[in-house]
């Protein structure tokens, strides 16, 4: 699981992560969604002619997990490197706003949450809080 910790939100439930030197559009297959809602490259600072994928959003994150670039899917690019960056998610259009995520939120990668939690953040659609001084986050009812 992928959370902001900043906003507290959940970014991705189910994450793939690879590893690899850069993305390219040719290795990011049309289906790469329908198993998992986030791919996750490390040690990854560039990003290759992602405009022929015109419904993927882009984060990049440096060492510490601060999000040190965003790509909307509206933004077109052929080359993008970001030399502060180590890793790169790649995630389908909308998950940004959703997520609320901007510059300099903190991400949490490996999130593992308790059983309960975790169906209580899949079933419900209720506000996120943070538990202090860990990854663990828990809904609360308004």
């Amino acid at each position: 699981m992928i959370i902001n910790l900043t906003r507290k939100t959940v970014i991705s439930n189910r994450p793939n992560f690879r590893l690899g030197m850069f993305v390219r559009a040719g290795i990011i297959p049309k289906n790469s969604f329908l198993k998992s809602d986030c791919l996750i490259f490390q040690n990854c600072a560039t990003a290759v002619n992602i405009s022929r994928l015109k419904n993927i959003e882009v984060i990049f994150t440096d060492s510490s997990n601060s999000v040190c670039r965003i790509i909307k899917a509206a933004e077109s690019k052929i080359f993008l490197h970001v030399s502060k960056a180590l890793t790169t998610l790649i995630l389908p259009d909308g998950t940004i706003e959703r997520s609320m995520t901007q510059m300099g939120d903190i991400i949490d990668l490996s999130a593992e949450l308790s059983s309960h939690i975790k169906n209580k953040l899949i079933k419900n659609d209720k506000v996120l809080i943070g538990i202090p001084g860990t990854a663990m986050i828990e809904r609360i009812e308004e």
